[in-house]
């Protein structure tokens, strides 16, 4: 039933004499030219003798007091003691007493648009079979549908509700649709089952909402809505998407949510606020932060009620943090979160985030040696930015492409992503974590040496300092290179260092006067052995030991051919160098502060 007021609506009065009612608009009975609550009592007591269990009634704008509503209720109740209606019309009714309509059955819809409880209303344990319509109602008491199953849709868009609000416990099997809906009291949905979703939106809750054990299995919107002074949201389990977007809360509030997807775009929080999410992808967009917000995961693996198919085919119900772009992270605080595909561009004090327990970042895809990826930390927007096919094919492969960023222009490029990196290094060296600020100096480092916007000879010196000791964090490289230049210095002196023997010196001079003048002339190391005979265990052992002294700044005091110099000299210069980059890349994984 989807018209509230058809055309032929005829009020009580019209057409009639001048002792009618005045200002009475109730819907005429059929056949009198008045409405129920104006009936004479013999009219009245034919026109309710007519009726039966599951009989259609139609009261729009009736009045109904205690008495006129009670003599209803018994004339459609059926052998079990509760009221049966068919299709039920309460179109503007006013019950100018408290409605009792617990455990009622309404087979047919039931409509109360615009309605007006005076005095509130019980709707306890009643099932409404087809479509329930509280839109525009006013409910001026407290107000319950605890227990209430709704076969189809559930309409309260635009109801006000003055004071207490019960759906404890009520099953919606159709949509739930509360936009504008206005609960100045209390509001309870604690326990209450909505299959195909919920709509609050732009609704508003002036005391505390609660939605403690609800599940929804459909999307659950509570976007734009004003919550000043709710405590506590949840726990709420959400199968699909939870939408908070563009909501403000007011006082100091702890959510639990559990779904898929939670939506927090453009909230606003004005008091200290602690989300604790399992499973969901959470997306932070433009969430305004007044005071602190701790967005925090739950390391319970257990799934708990209601949440059994979110847990199904997952390995964790950590969360993960899909986006922080507008955000002022100066009063963000993350705890236990995945990281892995979170946006970072544009958000704001990005070097003064919190991040707390074990928050994953993104991983660099696994390749065979020698060519696999130096494994360390880094942003999600690297994948995306790796994987563009302006990139030559090696270096996409394995790497991710970011949803909807097709094209370089979507996609943060080396300059942004260097900021990104140096925000986040300092972050984590404020929380004296030495070890995890060097992966994002890496990434930073990184961004530097392939931004084309750099100079060309900054470009060479990062590419050489990646080559040699991937930036002063990577040991094993720096020390490999050292073995492979000892190994090469060792062969060179082996081949062109080292003479045939040591050289002997030559006193000559004459005798004078019974004095002996001496010239001692020591002779130029020479090398006349054969090529094989330059690569033997004796010769390989002594350029070993000249090797290892001149990496140590000690002088072998070997003599030497000329090339042999040379070589010895280059080699107390690169040695040191690679020893002080390896201890440098040891001294950054094991630094406390």
């Amino acid at each position: 039933m989807t018209d509230h007021q058809p055309p032929n609506w005829s009020h009580c009065g019209e057409g009639t004499t001048s002792t009618d009612p005045v200002g009475c608009r109730g819907i005429r009975v059929a056949g009198t030219g008045r409405c129920l609550a104006h009936l004479p009592p013999d009219g009245r007591a034919a026109h309710l003798a007519a009726l039966e269990p599951g009989a259609d009634v139609d009261y729009r704008g009736v009045t109904l007091g205690s008495g006129l509503l009670g003599e209803v209720l018994g004339a459609v109740q059926d052998d079990t003691g509760c009221a049966r209606f068919g299709d039920a019309r309460f179109d503007g009714a006013v019950f100018t007493a408290r409605a009792w309509f617990d455990q009622a059955v309404f087979t047919g819809d039931a409509v109360f648009h615009r309605a007006e409880f005076q005095w509130g209303a019980t709707f306890e344990r009643v099932a409404f079979r087809g479509a329930a319509t509280f839109e525009g109602a006013r409910f001026a008491n407290t107000a319950r549908f605890m227990d209430a199953v709704f076969c189809a849709e559930a309409e309260f868009r635009g109801a006000r509700f003055t004071d207490r609000t019960e759906f404890t416990g009520a099953t919606f099997h159709g949509e739930a649709r509360f936009q504008d809906a206005c609960f100045t009291a209390d509001a309870w949905f604690n326990r209450a089952d909505f299959q195909h979703g919920a709509a609050f939106t732009r609704a508003s809750f002036a005391g505390d909402a609660g939605f403690a054990g609800a599940r929804c299995l459909g999307p659950f919107h509570l976007d734009e809505a004003s919550l000043p002074e709710v405590q506590r949201l949840g726990p709420l389990t959400g199968v699909l998407d939870v939408h908070l977007d563009g909501s403000e809360f007011g006082a100091p509030v702890v959510a639990e949510l559990a779904a898929q997807r939670v939506s927090l775009a453009g909230t606003r929080f004005a008091a200290p606020a602690v989300l604790h999410v399992r499973y969901a992808e959470v997306d932070l967009t433009g969430v305004a932060i007044e005071s602190l917000l701790t967005v925090a995961g739950d390391a319970d693996p257990e799934p708990r009620f209601g949440e059994v198919l979110l847990a199904f085919g997952r390995d964790s119900p950590r969360p993960r943090v899909t986006s922080l772009r507008r955000v002022d992270a100066a009063c963000l605080v993350l705890a236990d979160v995945d990281l892995t595909t979170c946006v970072f561009s544009g958000v704001h004090h990005l070097d003064q985030i919190r991040l707390e327990g074990h928050c994953g970042f993104a991983r660099p895809p696994r390749r065979r040696f020698p060519f696999a990826w130096v494994d360390r930390q880094l942003l999600g927007e690297e994948h995306h930015w790796r994987a563009l096919p302006v990139h030559r094919p090696y270096a996409r492969e394995g790497w991710t492409r970011g949803p909807g960023r097709p094209h370089a222009s979507a996609t943060a490029g080396p300059a942004t992503l260097a900021v990104l990196y140096r925000q986040l290094r300092k972050a984590f060296e404020d929380a004296k974590d030495e070890p995890g600020a060097a992966d994002f100096y890496y990434g930073e480092m990184e961004m530097r040496r392939h931004h084309a916007g750099n100079p060309w000879g900054e470009r060479v010196l990062l590419h050489l300092y990646w080559a040699l000791s991937g930036y002063g964090l990577r040991a094993s490289r720096a020390l490999g290179w050292l073995a492979a230049c000892a190994a090469l210095f060792m062969t060179l002196l082996m081949g062109l260092g080292l003479p045939d023997s040591s050289p002997t010196q030559t006193a000559t001079g004459p005798i004078r006067d019974d004095r002996v003048s001496l010239v001692i002339d020591g002779q130029e190391p020479e090398l006349t052995l054969g090529h094989r005979q330059r690569y033997t265990p004796e010769r390989a052992e002594k350029s070993l030991r000249l090797v290892l002294n001149s990496v140590v700044f000690r002088s072998s005091g070997q003599n030497l051919t000329t090339a042999g110099t040379y070589i010895e000299m280059a080699c107390r210069f690169t040695g040191p160098v690679l020893l002080g980059l390896a201890a440098l890349a040891v001294r950054g994984r094991v630094k406390r502060s």
